[in-house]
């Protein structure tokens, strides 16, 4: 569990998420396409347990993404990644 610490941001500082389920077969893809970070070594592979996750179960989990936009203070959600916060820190186009 120590190795995924760092791998998450809090919930508090996610400014907003993108659906991208549309696009999951090419995420899936290009997953698969980095098979040197999938395989081998003596470490936990993160990425060659999330292509052994059954394709409904990986749509779930990874059809939407999460992010932070670090120029903004913690709070703050946006509902498209570029639009702009208002004063009362709820997203404005």
């Amino acid at each position: 569990m120590r190795t995924f610490e760092r791998a998450y941001s809090p919930g508090e500082v996610i400014t907003h998420r993108v659906n991208v389920r549309r696009y999951i077969k090419q995420k899936r893809a290009s997953m698969a396409a980095h098979a040197t970070q999938a395989t081998g070594g003596d470490g936990t592979r993160t990425l060659g347990m999330m292509l052994r996750i059954p394709g409904p179960l990986y749509r779930l989990v990874f059809g939407t993404e999460w992010y932070v936009r670090r120029d903004l203070p913690p709070g703050v959600r946006l509902s498209h990644p570029f639009d702009q916060p208002s004063e009362s820190g709820k997203s404005r186009p």
